[in-house]
């Protein structure tokens, strides 16, 4: 026997050395008291977190945990009750770590219907990238609204127009119309007038006016009791820099009897397409005068002239 106390445990012996330390129930108790371990020496050895860690080699007359005072005698009354607090604390630790060990997921408090023994299903990826927009964005242009300003003559006045032929005694505004209540007259001699429709002022943008919308044109006519009343209209679509992309004209005279029962109205309408990018004004022109040439407004009649834009179908 070495030293004071020796204890056997896995084949290994430990010696007290007159302190107390680790001993077994294979201890020579002799000259002083053994504390045989809660646990077993192999769960001891494979718990991850001991309690209590032994030295892989112990020099012989050494204690591995708690520095003797050699001034202190071996069997101290005071060391052996220090030796028991030091079971005590031991057995209690032990046991507690035992518990943990030893608990399975079933054992463990879980919340209210969540089943920690089983696995849960984690998705590999979470996709957080924000859904794409593809919805156009509002179009603040005025598609499919009337662009000509004062188009049948309800102002009872030439307001929107610029006059570039006055002949005979003029233009007038008079009752007696395709739609509302008035529209415009011609006299004996030529009569002319026309509007430049600025599509940017507007409200469209170059990139919806370079896709080549459709470019609706209208106006009704009417002879005024004899036949042979000469009628004009001119469309012009235009760049910015006033230079023709495409152009509709349309000259007549009318046919009918010397009497106002065949004075009926007629529309001049087209629709311009296809005339390549840049659109960015339309110029209207129209008018007429009277083929009996009498004096007074015998002339030609004009109402509702309308220039309609709708997005391209292509």
């Amino acid at each position: 026997m070495v030293g004071d106390l020796e204890c056997h445990i896995n084949g290994e012996w430990y010696c007290s050395e007159g302190t107390y330390w680790y001993t077994g129930s294979q201890c020579n108790s002799e000259n002083g008291p053994c504390y045989t371990p809660s646990f077993e020496p192999d769960i001891w050895y494979s718990d991850p977190h001991p309690l209590l860690d032994l030295p892989e080699n112990l020099d012989e007359g050494s204690d591995p945990g708690v520095q003797e005072d050699p001034g202190t005698p071996a069997d101290s009354g005071m060391q052996t009750d220090l030796g028991k607090d030091v079971e005590e604390d031991a057995n209690v630790q032990s046991d507690v770590q035992l518990q943990v060990d030893s608990a399975t997921p079933a054992d463990l408090p879980t919340d209210e219907g969540t089943d920690l023994s089983s696995p849960v299903d984690v998705p590999a990826q979470i996709d957080v990238t924000p859904p794409v927009d593809t919805t156009e964005p509002q179009s603040n242009a005025p598609w499919g609204d009337n662009l000509i300003v004062n188009g049948g003559a309800e102002t009872q006045n030439m307001s929107g127009w610029t006059i570039i032929d006055d002949g005979g005694d003029g233009w007038t505004t008079s009752t007696g119309s395709y739609a509302g209540s008035h529209s415009v007259r011609t006299s004996y001699g030529p009569c002319l007038k026309a509007q430049t429709i600025d599509l940017l002022a507007a409200g469209f943008t170059e990139e919806e006016l370079d896709n080549e919308p459709e470019v609706l044109v209208s106006e009704w006519f009417s002879e005024y009791y004899a036949s042979g009343d000469i009628f004009k209209l001119r469309i012009e679509l235009r760049d910015a820099n006033d230079v023709e992309l495409a152009t509709w004209v349309q000259n007549g005279e009318t046919a009918g009897g010397e009497n106002y029962a065949d004075d009926n109205w007629f529309e001049l309408t087209h629709t311009i397409t296809n005339y390549g990018p840049g659109l960015r004004k339309i110029y209207f022109e129209d008018g007429g005068q009277d083929g009996e040439y009498w004096s007074g407004h015998y002339g030609i009649r004009l109402d509702e002239a309308s220039v309609i834009l709708n997005p391209s179908t292509e």
